[in-house]
């Protein structure tokens, strides 16, 4: 806890990229974890980055645990939607991702001025991820305050709720996705 870092995964960066990396996750607080830059790079996972990316192979599994109070964001003003900041709580890369029995809670991605640029405030998901008896609440983000999905993902039995998608320019607000994008 109270880890940080200017590029990925301030708490945990499973790193399998061109390689393999598992990680299992157990009875387990991940928090007051941040990711920020004043660099032009986007930043991800504030809690937890899952990797798989460049051809590799990350999977990652979260049981009975909590991801809490993590951010990823960038100190300067970004241009591009998923450049202001990815996964507060967890970031997923063309990677595995199974959550069960958790609490992801009270976490931020992006920044929510200037267009609100950044996404997943709880989780940022790239790749596949499973989601069960599982709580996301309190997260927010300018796209998907709770879950911002662009792969594959299953959800049972699960509350998502009190999410919040927070972008705005001046006096205009907008955002996409409270709960899920």
């Amino acid at each position: 806890s109270g880890n940080h870092t200017d590029f990925e995964g301030a708490g945990i960066y499973n790193n399998g990229s061109q390689g393999t990396a598992t990680l299992t996750i157990h009875n387990s607080t991940i928090s007051g974890n941040i990711a920020s830059s004043n660099e032009s790079e986007s930043v991800n996972g504030g809690g937890i980055v899952n990797d798989g990316s460049f051809g590799g192979h990350a999977t990652l599994t979260i049981v009975d645990s909590l991801v809490t109070g993590n951010i990823a964001e960038r100190d300067v003003t970004p241009t591009l939607l998923y450049s202001g900041g990815l996964g507060g709580g967890i970031y997923n890369r063309d990677a595995t991702l199974s959550i069960s029995d958790s609490i992801v809670s009270n976490n931020r991605a992006g920044v929510p001025e200037t267009f609100g640029v950044g996404a997943g405030g709880g989780i940022f998901s790239f790749g596949l991820a499973t989601i069960v008896n599982s709580t996301i609440n309190n997260n927010e983000a300018p796209y998907g305050g709770g879950i911002a999905n662009n792969g594959g993902m299953t959800i049972a039995d699960s509350k998502i709720n009190n999410n919040s998608s927070n972008g705005h320019f001046g006096s205009t607000f907008y955002g996409s996705g409270g709960g899920v994008a």
